[in-house]
């Protein structure tokens, strides 16, 4: 189970890596990075989570790890504690899988 709250979220794809950060509100999350934001729904599940979130470019900087402007991801996760490990795929980019870490900073 995934708690509500505020996390920092680490993202490495072949591509690149990142970070950023998400808030859990019940069955929606939020958040993003300089350049993007991030907004989704969760649905927990017997063994952890799913989250499905796009993101979509804010200001101009970094480029994405994904090398796109937007896209649709699906993560399936567990949590440790009140940490969690994910992995996932975009949509736009088929085959590519990466991994999401999540730290809980506060409620």
């Amino acid at each position: 189970m995934l708690a509500d709250g505020i996390y920092s979220v680490h993202f490495e794809t072949p591509v690149g890596q990142g970070d950023g950060i998400v808030v859990v509100t019940g069955k929606k999350i939020q958040g993003g990075d300089a350049s993007f934001a991030y907004f989704g729904v969760l649905e927990q599940t017997d063994n952890g989570f799913s989250i499905q979130i796009e993101t979509k470019r804010h200001s101009e900087g970094r480029a994405s790890v994904f090398n796109m402007e937007s896209v649709h991801i699906n993560l399936i996760g567990k949590s440790e504690g009140r940490n969690a490990i994910c992995t996932g795929t975009a949509e736009e980019v088929p085959g590519l899988i990466f991994k999401a870490v999540l730290k809980f900073i506060h409620e």
